[in-house]
């Protein structure tokens, strides 16, 4: 009698769960089951800085596609891990993934690298293999930024002087400037080094156009360095 009512427990938990990752994988698109391998790649490309290389941007208006289009790749678009280059201990690590927009199958790549806090995608032409690019060329624009409002920080030595230089009380101000105005130039970017750079450019609501040198980490966007016009007349710990 008791084993009867264990089994009957047994039964009545697992149709509830069957049923809740049924309406889970149906009406949330998949994107609730956190364990799925597809979702943990997607939610790891979600963590990181979206950059878009500028000759991605005129392919994109080639095939007719909006910014928000390609980052809706990682929404609900299709991993195909068989076509992604995903060797262990090889950087960058780049996915395929496709999906389809007004009829026609669109596919997007998307590089991991080892200790950038970038992911860089490209939409790939018709009949253009997936690639690997170890470090890109020109400028790319950031379209993306994680869900996080304090991901981006200051080298101590300039913390002070740049909150009283930087039309800024805190740092999510700052973010919300880089979020809307910044540009990485890669060719003074190396993301292949153990601690690798990235070379920015954004817009600053009080100084106008600043270039800073930055880093990851621990799960930071870390400035170290920073140059602006006038930057002379704050000289505490700028370099």
């Amino acid at each position: 009698m008791v084993m009867d009512k264990i089994i009957n427990r047994f039964k009545y938990y697992l149709g509830g769960f069957l049923i809740g990752s049924i309406f889970v994988f149906f009406f949330f698109q998949n994107r609730g089951c956190s364990w799925l391998p597809s979702n943990r790649v997607k939610n790891t490309l979600m963590g990181k800085v979206i950059a878009l290389p500028e000759a991605e941007k005129q392919e994109l208006k080639a095939q007719g596609l909006t910014e928000d289009d390609f980052i809706s790749f990682l929404n609900d678009g299709e991993i195909d891990f068989g076509g992604s280059l995903k060797d262990q201990d090889v950087y960058p690590k780049v996915y395929l993934i496709n999906k389809e927009f007004n009829g026609k199958n669109v596919r997007a790549q998307f590089s991991l690298y080892e200790d950038a806090y970038i992911t860089v995608g490209e939409i790939l032409k018709d009949g253009e293999d997936i690639h690997r690019v170890e470090n890109y060329t020109g400028w790319g624009d950031f379209i993306k930024f994680p869900m996080d409002t304090n991901m981006v920080y200051m080298d101590t030595a300039l913390n002070n002087c740049l909150l009283e230089a930087f039309a800024y009380q805190k740092y999510d101000s700052i973010q919300a400037d880089m979020l809307n105005t910044t540009r990485i130039n890669f060719d003074q970017s190396n993301l292949m080094l153990p601690k690798a750079e990235q070379q920015l450019q954004f817009t600053d609501r009080k100084l106008g156009v600043v270039d800073a040198k930055t880093i990851w980490y621990l799960s930071k966007i870390f400035i170290n360095k920073i140059e602006f016009e006038g930057r002379e007349e704050y000289p505490c710990g700028l370099k």
